[in-house]
């Protein structure tokens, strides 16, 4: 029955075959950081921007805000120590990772745009150039 299939021998299953892919192959060499949570506030005159981001430092957080996009972007990097002495892990998730965060918002006073980072949180106030009273849902019939 082996002799049908000569890629299979004493040294190689295919059971291992996918540990390997999925476990110390292909993906665990891809730099991933998981999408980080935003939520957008709407005050009435300005948008509230909440971001978490644990693990991240301030200097690795870039933010912009041009032509009606809102940008966040941020780098965790792999500390020195760490990097020195891999092969002694186990397991090893945490890696150079970045992700990037865009969100069209209209009608904002670029001049006005406040950003602050504590304990792992960005929060980002855009305040609005013509605030504007919203209109109060209603129920809509189904016909």
């Amino acid at each position: 029955m082996r002799d049908l299939f000569p890629v299979l021998n004493n040294d190689f299953s295919i059971p291992s075959v996918f540990d390997d892919f999925f476990n110390d192959g292909f993906f665990s060499r891809i730099p991933q950081m998981s999408m980080p949570k935003c939520d957008i506030e709407d005050t009435g005159t300005a948008y509230i921007v909440t971001t978490d981001l644990p693990g991240v430092n301030k200097e690795d957080i870039s933010v912009t805000y041009d032509n009606d996009v809102l940008t966040i972007a941020a780098q965790h990097k792999e500390d020195q120590h760490d990097a020195q002495h891999q092969t002694s892990y186990v397991c090893r998730e945490r890696m150079n990772t970045a992700f990037q965060r865009q969100f069209v918002i209209h009608n904002i006073d670029k001049s006005g745009i406040k950003a602050a980072f504590r304990n792992g949180v960005l929060k980002i106030g855009l305040p609005k150039l013509n605030p504007q009273t919203q209109e109060q849902s209603g129920t809509i019939d189904i016909q």
